[in-house]
């Protein structure tokens, strides 16, 4: 529809896939076509009967492709092993707020093209008639269009990155721990459950690494020329910002044994290998590291390394300009590695199978069945043991001579509140009587004893949960966080995500209170896999939220249209229905609590009663997909966007589309203000924005003392804006708040509006 998309790689299987826009036609595009060497794309228009021709920079023979070439397009990587490299959608500006025609990364396919005005995301733009200011308003408040006066501050961050990280939770030589999460590197004080944070990433935080000295860090990105920040867990400032033969993100990171040297595994097709000098923070060399994936290196001394993967070991040895590796000898152990340490001169090497190898002189000397057949995804050394987590869900701590086992955790058993206890990463305190563990399902925890030696009768306290957070079950498919709401107690927050779980949060306390099971059937049993990819059924995974106002249910709409009704006070599933056959994204109670709305993607808004949950009136008009809707305070009408872009208004008494409610519903007060499209929120859109760029908006209930309200949106950039309410003028200034590295589904206001 009036635009040329491209997709980054083909085949395209990932939902909401990133693209970019090349605005020309005025029409819906009715055809495309590359040339034969692809150094042409044609296109034609509908209406505008226009034939447009667009040169590529990556058909056959040109500079660009013959770079591409050397460089390898990515390939499709197991999440266990190594992150995929994820692109985004950026936009260019001048100083005049045009488009730059320079292109946007290394990996663009296409000059961006110079329009010299904005808001293009469509030529024709159905929500403009519908768009009515109210009867009374004369003219825009002063300085309605800059940035509020208010200060957004990031205070807590729930989740802890491990679908596609080992070994990367430690604690500092000050007690604290240090961890990460989205875009963030996180420093956390346990005793007062209060974080910090480095926020200095533009993208997923991949790898991490604690410096010697137990005070710095190193953190990479992902990214096509990713940074790698070394900085110190105190003041949070960065020391080195390290760049240079690095591409695609970081898979690893380790300093040496002194803390004079940084390495770098990368994730592109060749996997290079980088080797920084910190006195200066300088690259040393960067090499290619083979086709293999490399999952996790380690240094034995100053100059030398290991980097392990699949198939994959070699000794890397680091000098002033030079680096060299060698590749080692498997013999006949298991050559699917994962993870590495250094016990002294033995290399020691987690193997998938579960056998803890020992190394030396690039080649297997031993193998230890220590896991039983299941993935060896973190190893710690310290004092007295070698520490030893598993996709098995045990830690074990072995002799560091015999590497006999002399003490097993089975936390499976322990950890009883986890959702997934397969082991990511473990070590111990500094007097050594605390284990810290890290496990699949983004929880952390720690694991006290008074005992300094171990044995098979040493006893734990009981388990201390520290974080929890959404985790990703699912390794056919994305595992993503779409629902939020709010309590009307002013206390609570809900969330569900892919992972098949409703969680209610406690915003004083800053915990998590309650997992309710979402993978269930209508009598509570627990939900088969999908028998083709094995992963949970799509009715198992949680998109929206509603809480009705007097918090006695909570609606939950799932990713193949089934509803379900909880209790708000026990959390049982009180009624599943299923009335849809695709996406929920959108449910609201009434102000009055006598009905629902739910909004479809099968362009259906559904109302059913409360608190029976009989379906009323099934709403159909929208020509695309429903992507948000508000109720009116009485509780009367409803207005609603769709994937078409239009504004549509309801009468929800008896369930008719109001042709005229654009003007009929001019002065109309509505409950709450999530709809994207509408006439007080027009400013929230910056320029040159594509109409999917902004996913979520939520009007403040109170009013600034200045005299305005505030709108919150979340976007495609992993942005969280907050403006001026309401929001008329295009491209007004909003506060920015960073942290997340994806785009942000959803917010929400607190009751009080303090977070």
């Amino acid at each position: 529809e009036m635009c040329i998309r491209d997709s980054y790689k083909y085949p395209c299987v990932v939902e909401r896939a990133k693209c970019k826009a090349y605005v020309g036609h005025s029409s819906h595009v009715t055809r495309v076509r590359f040339s034969a060497d692809d150094s042409f794309l044609i296109s034609v228009g509908g209406n505008d009967k226009s034939v447009l021709v667009w040169e590529t920079d990556f058909g056959t023979g040109s500079q660009e492709a013959e770079e591409e070439k050397k460089e390898g397009e990515d390939e499709e990587i197991d999440e266990e092993f190594v992150q995929r490299k994820k692109v985004k959608k950026k936009n260019v500006t001048d100083v005049k707020g045009n488009i730059s025609t320079k292109k946007v990364d290394e990996d663009s396919l296409f000059e961006v093209e110079d329009t010299k005005h904005g808001d293009e995301f469509m030529a024709v733009k159905p929500w403009l008639g519908a768009i009515k200011q109210p009867s009374d308003f004369k003219t825009s408040p002063p300085n309605q269009e800059k940035a509020p006066a208010v200060y957004v501050e990031l205070e807590y961050v729930h989740g802890y990155r491990t679908k596609d990280c080992r070994n990367n939770l430690r604690y500092l030589r000050n007690g604290n721990i240090v961890y990460n999460a989205a875009a963030l590197g996180i420093v956390m004080d346990v005793h007062t459950n209060t974080q910090r944070f480095f926020d200095k990433h533009a993208d997923d935080v991949t790898a991490i690494d604690l410096h010697p000295d137990g005070e710095h860090v190193a953190t990479g990105e992902l990214g096509p020329k990713p940074t790698i920040y070394v900085w110190s867990t105190q003041t949070m400032q960065v020391k080195f910002s390290l760049k240079g033969g690095i591409i695609k993100g970081i898979a690893a990171l380790a300093f040496s044994v002194s803390g004079s040297r940084l390495a770098a595994a990368c994730i592109d097709d060749n996997h290079k290998v980088a080797c920084y000098e910190l006195t200066k923070g300088t690259l040393e060399k960067c090499e290619t590291g083979g086709t293999a994936i490399i999952s996790d290196l380690r240094f034995s001394d100053d100059t030398t390394f290991v980097t392990v993967g699949p198939k994959h070991f070699k000794t890397w040895n680091c000098q002033p300009g030079s680096l060299r590796g060698k590749n080692g000898q498997f013999n006949q152990a298991h050559n699917i590695l994962i993870s590495v340490a250094f016990n002294r001169t033995d290399c020691l090497v987690g193997a998938a199978n579960g056998d803890l190898q020992i190394w030396k002189g690039g080649s297997v000397v031993q193998s230890h069945p220590i896991h039983k057949g299941s993935a060896v995804d973190a190893i710690f050394v310290e004092e007295r043991y070698v520490l030893t987590g598993g996709k098995d869900g045990f830690i074990n701590a072995l002799d560091k001579t015999s590497y006999s086992v002399v003490l097993s955790i089975d936390c499976n058993q322990v950890l009883t509140s986890s959702k997934m206890p397969k082991i990511r990463s473990v070590c111990t305190s500094l007097d050594g009587k605390t284990l810290l563990i890290g496990t699949l399902g983004s929880e952390i925890y720690e694991l006290g004893t008074k005992e300094y030696s171990w044995n098979k009768t040493t006893k734990f306290g009981k388990p201390v949960n520290i974080i929890q957070g959404h985790y990703c079950p699912n390794v056919k498919w994305t595992n993503e966080v779409w629902g939020l709401d709010v309590f009307n107690d002013g206390q609570r927050w809900a969330s569900c995500a892919d992972d098949g779980t409703l969680r209610i949060w406690s915003i004083p306390d800053k915990r998590l209170l309650n997992i309710i099971d979402l993978n269930i059937n209508a009598n509570g049993a627990q939900l088969e896999p999908d028998p083709k990819t094995k992963d949970l059924q799509d009715s198992a995974k949680g998109r929206s939220i509603a809480i009705s106002p007097n918090d006695d249910y909570i609606a939950v709409g799932c990713k193949e249209g089934t509803l379900r009704i909880f209790s708000g006070t026990t959390f049982e599933q009180l009624h599943l229905i299923k009335k849809r056959q695709e996406w929920i994204e959108t449910l609201k109670f009434s102000p009055n609590g006598k009905k629902l709305a739910v909004g479809s993607h099968d362009n259906y808004i559904d109302i059913y009663e409360v608190p029976n949950f009989n379906l009323e009136h099934p709403l159909k008009k929208h020509s695309s997909f429903i992507t948000h809707l508000d109720w009116s305070v009485n509780s009367m009408n409803l207005q609603s966007n769709c994937g078409a872009y239009e504004l549509l208004f309801w009468d929800a008494q008896n369930g008719k589309h109001i042709p005229g409610g654009a003007s009929a519903l001019r002065d109309e007060k509505w409950a709450t203000w999530t709809c994207v499209l509408g006439w007080p929120v027009q400013g929230i859109w910056p320029l040159h924005a594509d109409g999917s760029d902004i996913n979520s908006v939520d009007r403040s209930h109170t009013t600034h003392p200045a005299g305005y309200q505030l709108v919150a949106l979340g976007d495609d950039s992993s942005r969280v804006r907050v403006l001026r309410y309401p929001s008329i003028k295009k491209n007004s200034d909003g506060v920015i708040a960073r942290g997340h590295s994806s785009h942000v589904t959803s917010v929400r206001w607190s009751l009080n509006d303090e977070n």
